[in-house]
């Protein structure tokens, strides 16, 4: 998602400036959809557009929420497995303890070097506040990269063979078709 400017209503071109090299790839499709000051973190048709790519045939649908803050969660009501990546030394310990996405990601991920900026300690922060454990990841080298993405495949696996998958999506659609509704009469 591309944050939009309530002002002049432009955006950052967050899939040529960050993903160039993907966003070129022959078997990928990046597409910005711009949050335009709605509060949750994910743009309103993001639902549709995951169904869509993945009724066309694509096998990993990839959803960046704009990433405000703990209260922008509603990307757990479009995604199989929620991944919430935090960067290393950044805020204090209190980020560790918020609530909100914090509990309904899946997968925690600490962003940074091993042992630079307090990389360690806003692992323990996050791992104390979410009971399990957080992965470490350098985007710079892709160090820990593989790790993530085998945890997010596990969990995907296990969500399908437990029959929970379905479910969850079938709640998933009743909350989004409540949170359209809700935002819907605001608007009106």
């Amino acid at each position: 998602m591309d944050p939009v400017s309530q002002v002049t209503g432009g955006s950052v071109l967050g899939d040529a400036a960050r993903m160039a090299g993907l966003a070129g790839a022959a078997r990928a499709f990046v597409r910005g959809t711009p949050a335009r000051g709605r509060f949750g973190g994910v743009a309103r048709g993001t639902r549709e557009a995951v169904e869509l790519c993945e009724r066309a045939g694509y096998g990993v649908v990839l959803v960046e929420s704009v990433g405000a803050g703990q209260g922008e969660e509603m990307i757990a009501e479009v995604v199989d497995v929620v991944v919430l990546v935090v960067r290393a030394g950044v805020g204090d310990a209190l980020q560790g303890i918020k609530r909100g996405l914090t509990e309904r990601a899946d997968v925690i991920v600490v962003n940074g070097r091993a042992g630079v900026g307090g990389t360690w300690q806003t692992a323990q922060d996050y791992a104390g506040a979410a009971g399990r454990a957080v992965l470490g990841v350098s985007a710079r080298t892709g160090e820990g990269v593989g790790a993530v993405w085998g945890a997010v495949e596990a969990l995907g696996r296990g969500l399908r063979a437990s029959g929970a998958l379905a479910a969850r999506r079938a709640d998933q659609r009743r909350r989004w078709l409540r949170h359209v509704a809700r935002s819907d009469l605001l608007d009106q």
